[in-house]
């Protein structure tokens, strides 16, 4: 027990080192802590706002500034651009114009945007003293009494979306929330100055241009040399207001291929993931219908990046290239510009000269093919627009008289009337329901015991197949297809294609034949009878079709049965003249049709023109048609089709004019364009 004692008195009278050198750590550790603590309340307390804006500085001092590239043009099979780019000076407002650096920060928030209303002003004052229009989508009217403009509904929702505003937010309130937002001085301007920068404001939100500019505003898409110099010459004054090169798209082809060209416009909400998916801007324009639509992916462009660098006053400081700017491709259509324009510059005057007595026509459209390839050499529509204007005019087009807007020679489907009995003569023939010699006697009934169905081509005789295609008798086209049957038409149709596919790349309708089915019933509403197998024969009763369609059967009668997709598209080429792409000529179904009654058509057709005093002598197989689109008051359009030249087929053509008197009459000026145009003389 003493020897414990001794050992425990001997340890405890030792030196304490160890105890020592842990005190001085924790007096370090303490001191260390308390120096952390300062800084801290330094950081976070004393120089909060001058370290949260050097932090957002850094963040924002480097960022990709967006090289538009051009998009792709669309040129006619001869080169001649039909869509393409206008290089403009345009005034912007750009990456350096005063702008919001941190939401948070009320103080910087309204310095920058007092700068911005400073600025927008000036560059207002300097507008309005060179007569320069600014504000050409603003909703907003610009003289007293401020209201919204009529015209401009869309341009408005926008506003009110951008501001969070419901729909039904008044004048007063929209301008209240504009001051507010971009810290307008109502005591430092004048009225008119507080609205021309509330309208300007409005613009930019309407456009989308960011809070932290990454976005470029156009201010003016166009302005010459002498105003570049103007605001060159003004320095800072005008600080983030540049001009610029930029593109702006273009249709040199005006009014003459708006139909199927289509043009280009914003994304629009619904479709915005689709696109972003693809690598496109939310402010990035696309295809909106049509060409411009339909090869979006080919004439899409890939635009280029410089990454930036700026001070901390947000000053631009460096610029270097990143990725180059990638031009999307070319496409090369079918249409003729030359040809297409001389029919659409003919075409009103005949229009207007073949009016029923009834009525003046509503309007027309031709179609021309190419036999051997199914290209399609012009496409025409009347009345048309200028698709330079679609958007800006788009009411005015819709309220327009005939409206302009109807795409007649793609989408509108009509009844052919007898321009139809070419094919229904060929389903007798190779069906054997009727020869070459077959006769019917050409009146008014059908049968004694049938009863009576309009005939307005009665020649009270007995009548053979050849006649009964030059005089259009109704009576000769309701017997055979009585002996045809409904089921052999609905069968033969498509080879010749009516109610199917065309092959056009573009959106268009495929029309339909009449048939007893009962879905076809439901599906149109109506009710099969035995009367309307003899009005199909001559293109009435539930049988409609476009005049691409129409064209399309002429075609396959002139290629005897082989059908060819009609198409738009000659090549796709990149920037460099290089194919991509060349479609060849695709065969949509193919039916031999027989040497005779090949024969026989032809010969009637040729017939049927040469009865013509307008077509007599030029080598032309046609068919009138004069389908009725009202039984009661028996109102008719005007219809006509055919090939030329009839020894060896070369185009295919048809013609729908409504409310029209005679459409046939007009292929003469259809061949002697052709013509000139295969000799170089137009």
């Amino acid at each position: 027990m003493s020897n414990i004692k001794k050992a425990i008195s001997e340890e405890m009278n030792k030196p304490i080192k160890c105890n020592k050198r842990l005190f001085v750590f924790v007096i370090l550790l303490i001191v260390c802590f308390f120096i952390a603590i300062a800084k801290l309340i330094e950081y976070q307390i004393i120089d909060y706002e001058k370290y949260k804006n050097s932090y957002m500085l850094n963040f924002n001092s480097q960022f990709k500034e967006v090289i538009p590239a051009a998009r792709g043009d669309i040129i006619d099979r001869q080169g001649v651009p039909l869509a393409t780019n206008e290089l403009n000076l345009s005034l912007i407002i750009s990456e350096n114009f005063p702008h919001k650096l941190n939401e948070d920060n009320k103080a910087e928030v309204e310095k920058k945007n007092n700068q911005g209303n400073d600025i927008i002003l000036k560059l207002i004052k300097i507008l309005d003293k060179e007569k320069i229009k600014w504000n050409e989508n603003s909703p907003i009217k610009r003289s007293y009494p401020y209201g919204f403009l009529e015209d401009k509904e869309v341009e408005l929702k926008k506003l009110k979306n951008a501001l969070s505003q419901q729909q039904y937010a008044t004048i007063k309130d929209v301008t209240k929330l504009i001051i507010e937002k971009f810290n307008i001085n109502e005591e430092k301007y004048s009225k008119q100055e507080i609205m021309d920068i509330v309208i300007f404001r409005a613009e930019m939100l309407i456009n989308g241009y960011s809070d932290f500019g990454w976005k470029n505003f156009v201010v003016v898409e166009k302005v010459d040399a002498d105003f570049l110099g103007k605001i060159t010459g003004m320095g800072n004054e005008l600080k983030g207001v540049q001009i610029l090169e930029t593109s702006k798209r273009t249709y040199p082809s005006g009014e003459y291929c708006s139909h199927f060209l289509g043009n280009i416009g914003p994304i629009y909400k619904e479709n915005l993931e689709k696109y972003e998916n693809k690598g496109y801007l939310q402010d990035a324009l696309v295809g909106k219908f049509g060409i411009e639509e339909k090869y979006e992916e080919n004439l899409r462009s890939k635009n280029g990046t410089n990454i930036l660098k700026r001070d901390e006053d947000g000053n631009i400081i460096e610029k270097h290239p990143e990725k180059k700017p990638q031009p999307g491709n070319t496409i090369r259509l079918t249409i003729d510009f030359k040809f297409q324009k001389a029919i659409q510059d003919a075409l009103p005057a005949y229009v207007n000269s073949h009016s029923s007595t009834y009525a003046h026509s509503k309007g027309a459209c031709v179609c021309v093919l190419d036999v051997k390839r199914g290209e399609i050499l012009a496409l025409v529509n009347y009345p048309s627009y200028d698709i330079n204007f679609y958007n800006s005019k788009y009411e005015e087009y819709k309220k327009a008289a005939m409206s302009p807007l109807k795409n007649r020679s793609l989408i509108e489907i009509f009844r052919p009337g007898s321009s139809f009995k070419p094919f229904i003569a060929l389903t007798g023939l190779m069906t054997k329901a009727i020869s070459p010699s077959t006769t019917f006697v050409c009146r008014d009934g059908i049968m004694p015991h049938m009863g009576c169905v309009h005939q307005r081509h009665s020649v009270g005789s007995v009548i053979d197949i050849y006649s009964a295609i030059e005089k259009s008798c109704n009576n000769y086209f309701y017997q055979a297809g009585n002996r045809i049957g409904i089921d052999k038409i609905d069968e033969y149709a498509p080879y010749f294609g009516f109610g199917v596919e065309t092959g056009v790349e573009i959106r268009n309708s495929i029309g339909r034949v009449t048939n007893p089915s009962k879905e076809f019933e439901k599906k149109y509403n109506t009710t099969y009878r035995i009367g309307d197998l003899w009005q199909t024969s001559i293109g009435q009763a539930e049988t409609y079709t476009t005049i691409i369609q129409q064209a399309i059967c002429q075609m396959t009668i002139a290629n005897k049965g082989k059908r060819l997709a009609a198409h738009l598209i000659k090549s796709i080429e990149d920037q460099n003249n290089n194919i991509i792409e060349k479609p060849k000529p695709k065969i949509m179904s193919e039916i031999k049709i027989p040497d005779y009654a090949y024969k026989t058509v032809l010969k009637g057709m040729s017939m049927m023109a040469e009865s013509r005093p307008a077509l007599k002598g030029l080598n032309i197989a046609a068919k009138s048609g004069s389908p009725q689109y009202s039984y009661n008051k028996n109102l008719t359009n005007a219809a006509g089709v055919g090939f030329y030249p009839t020894n060896k087929p070369e185009i295919a053509m048809a013609i729908f004019i409504e409310d029209g008197r005679t459409a046939e009459d007009f292929f003469a000026q259809i061949v002697k364009i052709y013509e000139m145009r295969k000799n170089g003389e137009l």
